[in-house]
């Protein structure tokens, strides 16, 4: 991480990966651990985040504790 000002920061790729995974494991370590393990894609929008994982997981597929819903 470099910051140049006092209203820039930057991130490298693997910075920002790692920081976005560190913040999923507390809710979920698993997941977390995938974001680290797999190659992944990040989207930021003014809407939110996206983050594609380059790697399907057969976990998602059967088990429903992956699913988190935080706008209920």
């Amino acid at each position: 991480m470099k910051q140049t000002d006092i209203k820039t920061i930057y991130l490298s790729s693997n910075e920002l990966r790692f920081a976005i995974a560190e913040f999923i494991s507390k809710i979920n370590p698993e997941l977390g651990g995938m974001v680290t393990t797999y190659d992944s894609q990040i989207g930021l929008t003014e809407d939110g985040m996206t983050l594609r994982i380059s790697e399907e997981i057969e976990a998602f597929n059967t088990t429903p504790e992956f699913v988190t819903n935080d706008e209920e």
